[in-house]
């Protein structure tokens, strides 16, 4: 039964294959054969079982999302003069040299975001807003897991009406069941007869039900699914954007924000904000002392969050009372009311960066404080684009379009930035030892960051003056992270750029620091 399924896969693979050779030769796409792209989806997923399962991830994700790459353009060959297209197609290989790089969670999902996008390049109605895209991906998500199964139907209709070869079917009937008692015949003499069972130790028998482990098997599944939901999308027949809001829905918004509710609210948002206005230019802007019992961190880190989240209720009452049909756009002191209240809200958000920053200065620099500070930049962005929307005159779709694209810059951009290189070189430079503001080196976070700290940690035992304990932890942390870093780079799927550029700076100065005695004090 076994050699049964392999033989089958074994056809269908070479299927894919003969079917990708000739649709790159000829530029024409992949578009009828389901046993062929049955193959391709198993060699694609074999690949990414080699390449990812169970492996150190480096370079190899890359090497993975080109074979995906290519595979896309086979079944939807690129269009070189359409600016789409260009622009889709140097986004894919700038993220996939951001994979080699470093491999990273945000350079992996734009890079699915780019093919999502080829996908839908031949459709008729391509999308022309973020709003669109984002309900496009929400129905393929939807859509993914049932995918195959419509398919797999229809395949099974389609092969009841062809008859099986003779040589698959006599197979199948002579050795199924020889086959499957063997396998159990001989289970059962390994554990009966100890002559038979000292063979065992020439077969990996762990690396054999290994690969029918359930982890393995959702792995092959799950990646199976995606890739057949990128070589045989399902696009919808009506573009979302012509489903109008339903009536009673559009009824209630209207009657809830109507141009009196929306200009007293305003008027007591910004005698609220007032006050709050007032007192970060007291105490942070000003340097008027704190009430007794309250730091300027706790002070800080107690008000930067919730002002985020004030910020983006702020962002979307205006966004509904400014919608492209809302009367109350239309009155000249709203619209004053509206850009008071939001530079307020933009203030505040500052005011929110500023707190964080305060409380990083004394209490280090962590992965999450820095998606923070992000978080924070793009919201302080989404209120400047909200009054430019305002002011222009803009419609709710450039707004979204407008944001879409700051994120997805600036998601890019981060893909390419050595994050746990920047927080440890921050907290080594900020730390006590080293004459900073900030507290003695967390030398249990930075084993958390892994091998990117190893720099910032040989700066430090070059400069911090500290006693023979804490430089025996230093030179402990700098062997553990270097052996990691070496484990890491052994095989040669997990190395990336970046880890050959640490591993190279560790063996022109890991010998001084073998060399250089504990200094006691």
């Amino acid at each position: 039964m076994m050699s049964s399924l392999a033989f089958e896969a074994s056809r269908y693979i070479e299927d894919g294959r003969n079917m990708l050779i000739k649709s790159l030769r000829s530029g024409l796409p992949i578009e009828h054969s389901l046993h062929g792209k049955i193959g391709i989806a198993l060699a694609l997923t074999a690949a990414g079982d080699i390449l990812l399962y169970d492996q150190q991830i480096g370079w190899s994700l890359a090497l993975l999302a080109w074979l995906f790459l290519a595979v896309l353009a086979a079944c939807n060959p690129p269009d070189l003069h359409s600016g789409q297209s260009r622009v889709l197609g140097a986004a894919a290989l700038i993220l996939t040299l951001a994979l080699v790089e470093s491999p990273g969670i945000i350079p992996s999902l734009l890079l699915i975001l780019c093919g999502f996008a080829l996908t839908l390049r031949r459709d008729a109605s391509w999308p022309v807003s973020a709003g669109l895209w984002l309900s496009r991906m929400i129905t393929f998500a939807l859509q993914l897991p049932g995918r195959f199964i419509t398919d797999a139907l229809r395949l099974r209709r389609v092969a009841r009406r062809r008859p099986r070869p003779p040589v698959c079917r006599s197979f199948a009937r002579d050795w199924a069941l020889p086959l499957g008692l063997g396998v159990v015949f001989t289970m059962l003499l390994v554990q009966a007869n100890p002559v038979i069972d000292s063979w065992r130790p020439t077969f990996d028998w762990d690396q054999i039900s290994a690969l029918f482990h359930p982890l393995r098997l959702l792995f092959w599944l799950t990646g199976f699914a995606v890739i057949w939901a990128f070589l045989r999308p399902c696009h919808p027949r009506q573009p979302l954007g012509r489903r109008s809001v339903p009536p009673p829905i559009q009824k209630g918004v209207d009657n809830l924000f109507t141009r009196k509710a929306v200009l007293r609210a305003l008027v007591l948002f910004n005698v609220i904000f007032l006050a709050q206005t007032g007192t970060d230019l007291i105490y942070l802007w000003s340097g008027e002392a704190l009430p007794e019992g309250l730091t300027y961190a706790g002070y800080a880190h107690r008000g930067a969050y919730p002002l985020i989240a004030t910020a983006l209720l702020a962002g979307a009452f205006t966004l509904i009372a400014f919608r492209d049909s809302a009367a109350a756009g239309g009155s000249r002191l709203v619209r004053y009311l509206v850009f008071l209240w939001i530079g307020q809200n933009l203030f505040l958000t500052i005011n929110a960066i500023w707190r964080t920053l305060t409380y990083v200065e004394v209490y280090g620099l962590t992965y999450l404080r820095i998606a923070a500070l992000i978080w924070m930049g793009l919201v302080a962005c989404g209120l400047v684009f909200i009054i430019c929307k305002i002011a222009l005159g803009r419609p709710m779709g450039w707004l979204t379009n407008v944001n879409a694209v700051n994120l997805i810059a600036i998601l890019g951009i981060c893909s390419f930035v050595d994050f746990g290189g920047i927080v440890s070189d921050y907290n080594v430079r900020n730390s006590a030892e080293l004459g900073g503001a900030g507290q003695p080196l967390d030398f249990i976070y930075l084993e958390e960051v892994g091998p990117d700290a190893i720099p910032a940690l040989q700066f430090y035992i070059r400069e911090a003056p500290f006693k023979a304990r804490e430089r025996r932890l230093a030179f402990h942390l700098l062997g553990s992270l270097e052996r990691e870093l070496r484990r890491t780079t052994e095989d040669w799927r997990g190395w990336s750029f970046r880890r050959q550029r640490l591993l190279n700076a560790l063996n022109n100065t890991a010998v001084g620091f073998r060399a250089a005695p504990p200094r006691g004090g």
